[in-house]
């Protein structure tokens, strides 16, 4: 299959497309109604023309008089509350630095989200207010064919779970995609430039607007927003990077993927695998184990109580360290049920050496002694064998999953078994 049928695949049928804006339109006259002081616009990937078959969220951003709200920004997700309780629509809350809302229509889920309406970002109270900034600046550049490049690249990450800026994911946002295929006018090209990010240990800078042409990065930029090994200058923002997420090892796994995928293209490094148990399994080698754990995440904002299962993860990895086993490789396949998995040595011996006091030190000696059954003396220092309380990874796994550091992270867990 050539790379225009995987563009094909990947752009919304017109049905889809009019299905979605009817949602739009049913939501927005409503609200308009009983919303006065805001403009109700579009955002996101649908504004953009850059939105993937089957993605059926939709940004609406409610845009407040600027004058009237600036000094009490904090009011409007109530305003913007109070309009959606009047016009009739069904919603929910969500909490953030701003709050946000979030209605259903049919299969599609609008998300409305209260702004400032600004034309600098130097005006934004929020990160949110630049929103339509953003928007903006990727239809003023870009076109049909850069729009096809923008899905295939936004594809490309999602297949290698290598898209979202959240923090259980700290991949590329769908901006950032946007920025780079405006930047190299293509995916191979950008693909190009992606497989090469963080070589030998230096940091790669995009900045499509020349933003930092004549000036220092380094001396303009807060260190806190350039600790991520790729900088992509926001083009309508220049001290903000839009790559600040993104981890080192989400980029080396987007620059493996870069380097299999300019060697040998396939419309496979567009298709998302779902990892199953066994599937994951099949990846451990002779003298391994694979240690597959269903995570059920808690209640709450999406991205918390996912961030709240890698530290889980985080955990389990640190406790199996700590009693000696290997970790060759280790992950997180996001699903319904996130599935947290490590593969690490088949077993290790029952008993260990621990190291002692002193021959010399005859009181400590002799309580180190009196504490361990087995013994011995080696260039004047006392050792002893002890038995290990786990040899097993299984085992040492189910102990960990039960503890409260991981209880009071997930709603529960349990240990894929062989």
């Amino acid at each position: 299959m050539g790379i225009q049928a995987v563009i094909d695949k990947l752009k919304p049928t017109e049905s889809e497309r009019k299905d979605a804006e009817k949602a739009i339109t049913e939501l927005t006259t409503k609200l308009a109604k009983k919303l006065r002081t805001a403009k109700l616009k579009v955002g996101g990937s649908f504004a953009k023309k850059t939105w993937i078959r089957g993605m059926h969220d939709i940004d609406i951003f409610a845009c407040f008089k600027y004058r009237k709200h600036s000094e009490k920004d904090k009011e409007i997700p109530n305003l913007l509350e109070t309009a959606l309780k009047g016009a009739g629509i069904q919603y929910r809350r969500i909490h953030g630095s701003r709050d946000y809302f979030e209605a259903k229509s049919g299969k599609y889920s609008l998300e409305i989200i209260p702004i400032l309406d600004i034309t600098s970002h130097k005006q934004a109270k929020n990160t949110t207010d630049s929103s339509m900034l953003h928007t903006d600046w990727v239809r003023k550049n870009t076109n049909q064919k850069l729009a096809d490049n923008v899905r295939l690249l936004k594809a490309f990450c999602m297949a290698h779970k290598c898209y979202g800026a959240e923090s259980h994911i700290r991949g590329l946002s769908g901006y950032a995609c946007e920025i780079l295929i405006a930047n190299y006018e293509s995916l191979e090209n950008a693909l190009k430039s992606i497989r090469n990010w963080g070589a030998k240990g230096k940091k790669t800078m995009v900045d499509v607007e020349g933003h930092y042409k004549n000036r220092n990065l380094y001396v303009e930029m807060n260190a806190a927003k350039i600790q991520s090994p790729v900088i992509i200058v926001d083009p309508v923002q220049r001290n903000r990077n839009a790559a600040a997420a993104l981890s080192q090892e989400t980029v080396q796994r987007l620059r493996e993927s870069a380097k299999k995928y300019l060697k040998k293209p396939s419309e496979e490094f567009f298709n998302e695998q779902h990892a199953t148990p066994e599937s994951i399994k099949k990846k451990a080698a002779k003298g391994k184990t694979a240690i597959v754990i269903e995570a059920e995440p808690l209640e709450g904002k999406n991205d918390i109580v996912l961030s709240k299962i890698c530290k889980a993860a985080e955990h389990i990895k640190q406790e199996l360290e700590k009693n000696s086993f290997k970790i060759y490789s280790s992950g997180i396949e996001w699903q319904e049920k996130p599935l947290i998995w490590v593969i690490t040595e088949r077993e290790i011996p029952k008993e260990k050496t621990v190291k002692g006091p002193l021959e010399a030190q005859e009181k400590h000696a002799k309580r180190f002694r009196k504490k361990h059954k087995k013994t011995f003396a080696a260039k004047g220092r006392l050792y002893a064998t002890i038995r290990r309380k786990h040899n097993l990874p299984e085992t040492l796994v189910a102990e960990t999953i039960k503890d409260s550091y991981v209880k009071e992270r997930t709603r529960k867990t349990t240990l894929k078994k062989n």
